[in-house]
C-alpha cells in the first residue's frame, strides 16, 4: 500500500491477492500491532515528518507491505497471545489492557510545532480543521475486527453444516517506510493545486498537493487511523 493521508483519487481496482500496489482507500482494516511497537513507529514517523516539513517537503508516503501467513488452528489454541485478544476482555479482568482511544491521548511535549499541536488536537477530536474531512472518513467505516478464535468456534462452529478450516490466514508481518522524500512545495506544486481545485473541481482538503504543515498533519492523522498510534501517558 502507498499511504499518503489524502483521499481524492487514492483507490485502485486491485485486490489484496493480486499482489499489486494499492492506495489509502484500499486499506480496509487497521494494523494489528503490539501497543509499544505501534507507539515507537508513530513517534518515528512523527519525527521524520517533522524533519520533512521543516525542509519544505511534501507528497511523501508510507510504503506498507503486508505479508500474509497461514496458521494451524491447533497452534492458536496453545498460543498464549490469543488469550489477550480484544474479544476476551470480559474474561481477563485487570490483566486486559484495552486499546487506546483517541480522546484518552494526552501529550506533554514542549517542543511541538503548530503541526504537532494540530495533529494531537485531531486525535482528541478538537481540531477546527476536522470539518474539511468528508463524513465517515475517520469513523469506524472499516470492516469490523474478527472475534477471537475461541469465541468464533463457540458461536459458529457448532451450527449445522459448519465446517472448520484447515488453515487460518491473516497478516503476519508488516514492512513499513517513508518513500518519495524529495518533492518540495514549489511553484509547480502550487500551480498543480490551483489546477486541481479550480479547474478540475477537486476537494481542496482531499488532494495530495497541499503545503507541508497541512500535509504532515493529515499524514499523521492517517497513521493514527490505520492503527499506528501513541500510547496513553499515565
Amino acid at each position: 500500500y502507498d499511504i499518503k493521508g489524502s483521499w481524492v483519487d487514492r483507490h485502485t481496482n486491485h485486490h489484496v491477492e493480486s499482489g499489486k500496489l494499492m492506495k489509502d482507500q484500499d486499506l480496509k482494516k487497521t494494523l494489528k500491532l503490539i501497543p509499544s511497537i505501534s507507539h515507537q513507529m508513530y513517534q518515528q514517523l512523527r519525527a521524520d515528518s517533522k524533519f520533512l516539513a521543516r525542509h519544505n517537503i511534501m507528497d511523501y508516503s508510507v510504503l506498507l507491505g503486508i505479508y500474509y501467513v497461514g496458521i494451524d488452528p491447533a497452534d492458536i489454541r496453545r498460543d498464549r497471545i490469543m488469550f489477550n485478544h480484544h474479544d476476551n476482555a470480559a474474561q481477563l479482568g485487570n490483566r486486559y489492557v484495552p486499546p487506546v482511544q483517541e480522546e484518552e491521548i494526552q501529550r506533554g511535549d514542549t517542543d511541538e510545532t503548530d503541526a504537532d499541536a494540530d495533529a494531537d488536537a485531531e486525535h482528541k477530536g478538537q481540531s477546527s480543521t476536522l470539518h474539511e474531512f468528508p463524513d465517515g472518513l475517520f469513523a469506524e467505516e472499516r470492516r469490523p475486527r474478527a472475534p477471537s478464535f475461541n469465541t468464533g468456534m463457540q458461536k459458529f462452529s457448532q451450527q449445522q453444516k459448519a465446517v472448520r478450516a484447515r488453515v487460518i490466514e491473516g497478516p503476519g508481518i508488516y514492512y513499513l517506510g517513508i518513500i518519495d522524500v524529495l518533492q518540495e512545495w514549489n511553484a509547480n506544486k502550487k500551480l498543480e493545486r490551483l489546477a486541481k481545485v479550480y479547474c478540475r473541481m477537486k476537494p481542496k482538503a482531499g488532494i495530495s498537493c497541499v503545503e507541508p504543515a497541512t500535509y504532515r498533519k493529515r499524514f499523521l492523522r492517517k497513521m493514527y487511523q490505520i492503527g499506528i498510534k501513541p500510547q496513553q501517558k499515565h
